[in-house]
């Protein structure tokens, strides 16, 4: 029968460390603190590009509203002379 160290393998990620060493667990500890901030580092990527982008566009139309006001006041100014 296999001894219970050929059937669980104690390497960590396809390294040679082993999780019960200092070095290991350190190491393991690393890890649970880093994979979490993964996603959130993305959300938080993602949703400044976003607003960046919004904000980009909100400025393109505040400056097409500027010239659409100011030519119809310049067709109303027109008409007026027209008249």
């Amino acid at each position: 029968m296999d001894s219970t160290e050929d059937i669980v393998d104690s390497t960590m990620c396809g390294c040679d460390i082993d999780p019960l060493s200092g070095r290991g667990h350190y190491f393991q500890l690393v890890v649970m603190v880093a994979l979490p901030l993964i996603p959130v580092t993305a959300l938080a990527v993602y949703s400044s590009l976003k607003l960046a982008s919004t904000l980009q566009q909100f400025h393109e139309l505040q400056v097409f509203k500027a010239k659409f006001h100011y030519a119809s006041w310049l067709g109303a100014g027109s008409e007026h002379v027209r008249n």
